[in-house]
């Protein structure tokens, strides 16, 4: 069904949007339809009998404003968390497009939403999405991301693709470009967090770019998680001769660092048992909070390391848990500055890295990382902490097949998975999943990750997991990364779907409906498995000539295309140029 909202006399959209910092909805929405084509006034200002014409109105619900809207139109839509959001429909004296959000992003990620399906003509605005609701399945749905190799800005001679411990060498304009985009895809995404290692780094532009990169994304209802190294990585100041920079503290305190198995003290790495450097971490993490809208943090204690120190031996004989000395030294590492994080912001999302899956033997776990027994750590943290679980050896080793997924919500290779029993959950009370898939890290940037992305949200939610990650550091533009994307911003409020359920909600509004939707992930999973035959490449190809953008006059659609095309040459194939038989 189409809803038509009339334009104005003077051929303008007429929209209600709360305020809030920014004027984030008012921006978006010229965006999408252009500056001339919006007439905005602020919903706390709307009056249904003072309405002379159709309008959008998009609020959050629960708000002053948002009580007195549904109050006057006597709405009453489902009760909405965070993240999501309801659109419908009602007629008053005039038709109004509602959309209403849990929160301030619920609300962003709504009105995207709701233009994804709609059309703007010359005299309306036409709305093909009936009434719907959506609510996230995980609440915690972030990007991990390196600041080098983030690639949003594609022309920088700077941009880089793999590394931890890179120099910053874009431009710093880049940095606040590569994130501005990241967080307006955020929005179409779904995705309410973005983990930044490098987030504070003097090559590209230090206190200042870091703080409008925040802002931006806090405005947006965005959260940063700035990559902060407890005991390595930097520390709260990645790069930089700064107070809180790890190398800066230890040319002053060189005796502080950690001593390695050789018995040499680090000079890059602290050691988690002196108080000095616990306090340093506590001040590091309640400068980091003071001074940057953030939305939590995202701690690393240096890739399982160790303390070999009379003072860590100590320590960790005090711990009659049995589990890796490594587990052991992150309980250290990482106490301090969760507890001060909670005590600055207890309701930010404080995740902290295990470098391990949750279940048992070292082929399920990074870098062999065994958790062999819960961890002392898992219920000894403050209740704002997340424990971030690696998925990414206790996914399938093979992923699934695509066919599977077009039939079963919930396929039944999922549970044969020897890596991750059916019924396993973390030992930790709050937990999100981390997975590698479609990155450098063992795997390639140009794959295409969407059965493992929607195995890991599919056992994820089963798990109990309030929190999902994969990488962000790849632009859109690319079909693998389009395609996984998608399949993130499906997966995560829908986590037990069918490849066509998917398929009708994320491919058919972008790729001309339902029908070449389907044939799509059709010709995908045939492309997958080796196996496409002459009758899908014939129709696959007849799109493409379909949408083609060719200088006679005909009607193209240049995103179809790309899509179609892309796909077609994934699997080697080459697509017919129109009018070449």
């Amino acid at each position: 069904m189409t809803n038509t909202i009339k334009r104005g006399q003077d051929d303008k959209l007429q929209v209600y949007f709360e305020s809030t910092s920014g004027f984030p909805a008012l921006e978006l929405a010229r965006k999408k339809c252009g500056h001339a084509t919006i007439r905005h006034a602020p919903a706390e200002a709307f009056n249904a009998k003072l309405l002379k014409e159709d309008a959008v109105l998009g609020f959050i619900q629960g708000s002053p404003a948002g009580q007195k809207i549904a109050k006057e139109l006597a709405l009453h839509p489902p009760k909405l968390p965070a993240g999501g959001y309801h659109i419908e429909v009602v007629q008053k004296q005039h038709k109004i497009l509602i959309v209403a959000g849990g929160d301030l992003f619920g609300l962003l990620a709504g009105l995207a939403d709701m233009f994804l399906h709609s059309e703007l003509t010359p005299r309306n605005l036409l709305y093909r999405g009936n009434t719907r609701t959506e609510k996230p399945a995980f609440p915690l749905r972030y990007y991990w991301t390196w600041d080098h190799s983030t690639n949003w800005v594609l022309d920088d001679p700077g941009n880089q693709f793999d590394g931890c411990t890179n120099l910053y060498l874009k431009k710093p304009e880049t940095f606040l470009e590569d994130y501005r985009r990241l967080v307006d895809h955020c929005i179409e995404m779904r995705f309410n967090g973005i983990v930044i290692w490098g987030f504070l780094r003097a090559a590209h532009g230090g206190e200042a770019y870091t703080y409008k990169v925040a802002k931006y994304a806090a405005d947006r209802g965005v959260a940063i998680l700035p990559g902060l190294g407890t005991t390595g990585y930097g520390g709260i100041y990645y790069e930089g001769n700064h107070p809180y920079n790890l190398e800066t503290y230890l040319k002053r305190h060189p005796r502080l660092g950690n001593m390695g198995k050789d018995g040499k003290i680090s000079r890059r790495e602290i050691s988690p048992y002196y108080p000095e450097n616990q306090e340093w971490i506590k001040s590091g993490v309640e400068w980091l909070y003071r001074n940057f809208p953030i939305g939590g943090t995202n701690m690393e204690n240096m890739d399982l390391m160790v303390d070999y120190s009379s003072a860590g031996r100590r320590g960790r004989a005090k711990i009659k848990s049995g589990e890796a000395d490594y587990f052991k030294d992150q309980f250290f590492a990482y106490k301090t500055a969760l507890d001060a994080a909670h005590a600055m912001a207890p309701k930010a999302w404080n995740t902290y890295a295990t470098y391990s899956g949750f279940g048992r033997g070292r082929q399920v776990t990074n870098a062999g990382a065994d958790m062999g027994c819960e961890p002392y750590f898992s219920k000894r943290m403050p209740p704002s902490a997340i424990a971030q679980w690696t998925l990414t050896g206790m996914l399938s080793e093979t992923p699934i097949p695509m066919r599977e997924w077009l039939e079963h919500a919930r396929p039944p290779s999922a549970y044969k998975n020897p890596r991750w029993p059916k019924g396993l959950r973390p030992p930790t009370p709050r937990s999100a999943g981390f997975l590698h898939q479609a990155s450098q890290w063992g795997f390639r940037r140009a794959d295409i990750a969407l059965s493992h992305f929607a195995e890991a949200c599919l056992r994820g939610h089963e798990a109990g997991l309030e929190g999902i990650s994969v990488h962000g550091e790849v632009c859109s533009r690319p079909l693998a990364w389009k395609l996984n994307y998608l399949a993130m911003r499906h997966w995560t409020y829908h986590p037990e779907s069918t490849l066509e359920e998917f398929a009708l909600a994320e491919l058919a509004p972008r790729l001309g409906g339902e029908k070449d939707a389907r044939l799509f992930v059709e010709v995908l999973g045939l492309h997958a498995e080796g196996k496409l035959n002459s009758d899908q490449d014939r129709k696959a190809s007849e799109i493409v000539r379909r949408w083609y953008p060719c200088n006679d006059g005909t009607e193209y659609n240049l995103p179809v295309y790309h899509m179609w095309s892309e796909l077609l040459a994934w699997n080697g194939k080459r697509p017919i140029a129109h009018g070449v038989a």
